[in-house]
């Protein structure tokens, strides 16, 4: 797929089965439905070997990570265009307001590149949108992450959002609604 994708850009999804569809129930307002884009899943473009390649935090990726060479459950990165072609449901793209500095595509790239091989946090992603998220003794795991979190992560790092949002605090619904609200972000265009 031929993908514009550039350092900075967020990707959301939104898959087909029943996973992405109760995330998306639970963290989606009405309007993002009624709007076209309830997603469950997000995912960040930087530079890896001179290419625009995704970043994410994922367990439901059977491509091959392109840095580490095997299917993972976890960070990984794949080519930008490959992985939204293969994605088996819909896709859009944010892009930042601000194209990032070139410091700042640096920064990100490095920071994504050091997480990869982190783990995916499985008992966050069950307590995203609900209730749950609420009570003291849920917190995510060290070296483990979801994928709003990871995103919001790579953007601080990146000095590209604001250093003193809680990345633990978002969600994909969130990035696809507070993001352009703040004017930081375009609002989402479907790709796929």
């Amino acid at each position: 797929m031929d993908l514009d994708a550039r350092p900075g850009d967020i990707l959301l999804f939104r898959g087909a089965g029943w996973k992405s569809f109760g995330i998306a129930a639970a963290t989606c307002l009405p309007s993002q439905w009624i709007g076209g884009c309830a997603p469950s899943h997000a995912a960040i473009v930087a530079e890896y070997d001179g290419q625009a390649c995704i970043f994410e935090s994922t367990s439901l990726c059977d491509l091959p990570c392109l840095i580490q060479g095997r299917p993972v459950k976890g960070v990984q990165c794949h080519p930008a265009g490959e992985r939204v072609e293969k994605y088996a449901g819909k896709a859009w793209q944010m892009r930042p307001a601000e194209p990032p500095s070139g410091w700042q595509r640096q920064k990100l790239a490095d920071w994504c590149r050091d997480q990869i091989g982190s783990t995916y946090d499985f008992d966050s992603l069950l307590v995203t949108g609900t209730i749950l998220r609420r009570l003291t003794f849920i917190r995510p795991r060290p070296h483990a992450t979801i994928c709003s979190r990871y995103v919001m992560q790579a953007l601080r790092a990146a000095s590209i959002v604001n250093g003193e949002w809680a990345p633990s605090e978002w969600t994909p619904a969130k990035i696809a609604r507070r993001l352009p609200h703040d004017e930081l972000y375009s609002w989402p265009v479907r790709v796929k």
